[in-house]
């Protein structure tokens, strides 16, 4: 199965899957509506995602050797969506990995946290994030709001490693 253009072109920003502003998710940038004049750069993140998602688009029923689902692509096609709106344009690529139920996870990770969005359906989200500083863990599902989501991942992709700090403070 070939990858649908739409999902391909999906990081064209011409607004439907721009990132914040306050915007609600979806809506359309100001800049949108004269996207011929606009040239935004392509976030870091797309090229690796999108590969792999390519990869993980041809996977036949039963890729798990037993029951397991192919990706719904509407599913797909939301999860990139909703990256684009919620991962800073110089974020570094989350590791992308198929679910048994054609559903796509999403997740960073480093000694201090990790987060893992996990896509069951479009606009059917759930959330782990652990902190194993403070021994936390916060479970969440989601169907529209996803402003926590980008809280939680600015958090996950701002903390450093120790040995990093370290280096920088000498």
């Amino acid at each position: 199965m070939n990858m649908p253009s739409a999902v391909i072109n999906l990081f064209s920003r011409n607004g439907a899957a721009s990132t914040g502003g306050g915007r609600a998710f979806g809506a359309p940038s100001p800049a949108a509506t004269n996207a011929s004049s606009v040239l935004v750069e392509k976030p870091d993140w797309e090229d690796e995602t999108t590969d792999r998602l390519r990869f993980l688009l041809e996977l036949r029923e039963g890729w798990d050797g037993f029951d397991a689902r192919p990706i719904d692509l509407d599913s797909a096609m939301f999860g990139l969506k909703l990256l684009n709106f919620i991962l800073p344009k110089g974020a570094r690529a989350p590791k992308l990995s198929p679910t048994n139920y054609g559903g796509l996870q999403f997740e960073w990770f480093n000694r201090q946290c990790e987060l893992e969005i996990e896509i069951e359906a479009p606009y059917r989200v759930k959330v782990l994030f652990v902190n194993n500083l403070e021994n936390k863990v916060l479970e969440q599902s989601f169907d529209y709001e996803y402003g926590l989501l980008s809280d939680l991942l600015r958090r996950t992709l701002s903390w450093e490693e120790p040995e990093a700090n370290a280096s920088a403070a000498a």
